[in-house]
């Protein structure tokens, strides 16, 4: 069977398995860039020699660390497909290194960023829908899909918390603070009816928003969704242990979590060893 038909194979595969569209291109972009560097297309004849040489390859075309570690956890997630298929006799990537990640400082926004980017939302078009997104993206943490999907009825303002379809297809529960429900609360009442999701807003819409509003605000730090994703991470860090701060949220690895924890601790550490020096 040749890369291709067995690349087409998983993908029907995932899709069975609800994994999301964007995620399948992703492998599949990962996929055919291999098959363009071998000399053959069998699928049972890749060798751990042709993904390494394959991967080190991709370092000299300048792609960032991340993206090659991506392209290992695609072939590695692909070749143990075709094993447990019955299409190769091994998988090659058992002895496959995976690239290393550098290990980035979370940075959040700061507290007087996201108050500058509130006010001047509060003179925008739509003030409500846009005071509660910033608000609401600061405190629960969610991903910029898991937002686009969120409707009216998977929010409750009573208990501040809404249930959101992560990655895998996982509900969870994320939470918010009782400012932002007066604020979503405000939303609803102007919300009209006729929008798709709860903030009538879709992928690119949310990131040109936040960046519209950070550059009338002034904000010299970098805005985007993520930013508020670690803004969340980073205040519940704070206050929460390691496997709630990974069910909140829906990391898959333990080691995200432990690695927020670790360094909101040192932040504290530093806090207080100022505040005694002060004294």
């Amino acid at each position: 069977m040749t890369i291709q038909q067995a690349a087409a194979a998983w993908f029907a595969s995932l899709r069975l398995n609800r994994r999301s569209q964007k995620t399948i291109q992703w492998y599949a972009m990962w996929l055919a860039d291999l098959q363009r560097s071998l000399l053959f297309d069998d699928v049972s004849q890749v060798s751990l020699g042709d993904l390494r040489a394959w991967l080190a390859g991709l370092y000299t075309r300048n792609l960032k660390p991340a993206s090659v570690h991506g392209a290992a956890r695609t072939v590695k997630a692909f070749f143990r497909w075709c094993l447990a298929e019955g299409l190769r006799p091994d998988d090659p990537t058992t002895r496959l290194e995976m690239p290393s990640l550098p290990k980035r400082i979370p940075k959040p926004l700061s507290t007087n960023a996201l108050q500058q980017m509130i006010n001047v939302a509060a003179g925008s078009q739509n003030p409500q829908r846009d005071q509660a997104l910033i608000l609401f993206m600061a405190d629960s943490g969610v991903r910029l899909a898991e937002l686009c999907g969120l409707q009216v009825g998977d929010v409750d303002l009573g208990s501040c918390s809404a249930i959101v379809v992560g990655k895998g297809d996982q509900e969870r529960f994320v939470f918010f603070s009782d400012e932002t429900a007066r604020a979503l609360a405000a939303w609803l009442t102007v919300r009209p009816s006729s929008v798709e999701n709860l903030f009538g807003l879709r992928y690119h819409s949310v990131a040109g928003l936040l960046r519209r509003l950070a550059k009338r605000a002034h904000v010299e730090e970098r805005v985007h969704p993520h930013a508020l994703r670690k803004t969340a991470a980073t205040k519940y860090a704070a206050i929460v242990d390691v496997h709630t701060l990974k069910a909140i949220f829906g990391w898959s690895q333990l080691e995200t979590s432990e690695f927020y924890v670790s360094h909101s601790r040192a932040r504290l550490a530093e806090r207080a060893r100022a505040a005694l020096q002060n004294k």
